[in-house]
């Protein structure tokens, strides 16, 4: 299952998330290490191979934000889970790259549903059976799985298929408003052109989404508050 590093200076908090922690796990088989000072995570990290660091985004003696960004710098397979009572909306908070958030009040329930979105699990995959079907002139009736698409752009009256690292696959003719209604909800449409596959999304900068290999897509101005929302939304799986 992996490793997992709670950090939080309020002791009493590690050692909640921690029982209910253990408690979702269900006797699987894993380490946890927790630390309430920075430098006792330090130590951690750098003697553990620590897969998931939950971290508080309000620490008492540094920000949890410049942490995670400087820990990811350093372990760049490490995945940060973010523990805050509230989602901060603050542009720096997905420069972080966070793997999702966990928001207090801490609940057995939260914890699960976490665990299941983390890439440690499979059950939160997109079933790969779960394609778009598609007609094309030269080649009839086609698909092409949901969970392999990275963006979806929509130009002179055809729509485009992107892979994660920004791959043409194909297009094929469709109007936009007909087109958006066969896609599952964790495609958001994020500029007049475009829909970002939420699952396959790594970041998202101002007026801009990065993909899980580096594909860059453009959001429109106007959509970039919803399209951060969203993304957010995605992480948390609405708690």
């Amino acid at each position: 299952m992996g490793n997992f590093l709670l950090y939080d200076d309020n002791e009493a908090v590690v050692r909640e998330i921690e029982g209910l922690l253990r408690e979702a796990l269900g006797g699987k088989e894993c380490r946890i290490f927790t630390a309430s000072l920075m430098e006792d995570a330090d130590r951690i990290l750098k003697t553990e191979r620590i897969d998931v660091a939950f971290l508080d985004i309000v620490l008492e003696h540094g920000n949890g934000i410049n942490y995670a960004i400087d820990i990811q710098r350093r372990y760049p397979k490490l995945q940060v889970v973010f523990v805050t009572g509230y989602v901060v909306y603050s542009e720096h908070i997905f420069d972080a790259q966070p793997s999702g958030f966990l928001i207090k009040p801490v609940t057995l329930g939260k914890i699960k549903r976490l665990l299941n979105q983390l890439s440690l699990t499979d059950e939160n995959k997109n079933d790969a059976s779960d394609v778009l079907v598609y007609s094309t002139k030269e080649s009839g009736v086609m698909s092409f799985p949901f969970a392999e698409t990275g963006y979806y752009e929509h130009s002179h009256r055809k729509v485009h298929i992107y892979t994660p690292d920004g791959k043409e696959v194909t297009s094929f003719s469709a109007k936009s408003g007909e087109f958006e209604k066969k896609l599952p909800p964790y495609f958001f449409r994020c500029h007049y052109s475009f829909w970002i596959n939420l699952a396959l999304t790594k970041e998202i900068c101002r007026y801009q989404a990065v993909t899980v290999k580096g594909a860059v897509v453009p959001i429109s101005q106007n959509r970039f508050l919803d399209t951060r929302e969203a993304y957010v939304k995605y992480l948390t799986k609405k708690i």
